[in-house]
């Protein structure tokens, strides 16, 4: 169970109750969705540690370079830009947009 506190509002998840019924990419998006949750909240270190899993969970299962991974970075980056954390933002950017960018052509090349 995961637990995040910020003053008096907590979230409570049992991840593993749900995570068997979902795929990898809404697993990923549960954990996105949380992440950022706990960021707006203010708690930076725990939405870092929430993200990070994410991206964890997306390149066991589906690979480093995979879209759920892309999305997990984007989140990441996101994170690190809105904390002045530019040498770790421009990595995750670096990372994340190569892997969006193949995505995104493939989609374009299968349209045509």
């Amino acid at each position: 169970m995961l637990i995040f506190e910020n003053g008096i509002s907590q979230i409570r998840i049992s991840i593993s109750e749900v995570k068997e019924k979902l795929t990898t990419q809404e697993t990923v998006e549960v954990y996105i969705l949380l992440g950022n949750q706990v960021a707006d909240m203010g708690n930076f270190e725990q939405a870092e540690k929430v993200f990070k899993t994410a991206l964890a969970i997306s390149e066991r299962q589906e690979g480093k370079d995979s879209m759920a991974a892309g999305f997990a970075l984007l989140e990441l980056w996101d994170l690190y830009d809105r904390q002045g954390r530019d040498e770790e933002a421009r990595q995750a950017w670096e990372r994340m947009s190569k892997i969006l960018k193949w995505y995104f052509l493939s989609l374009a090349a299968d349209w045509n």
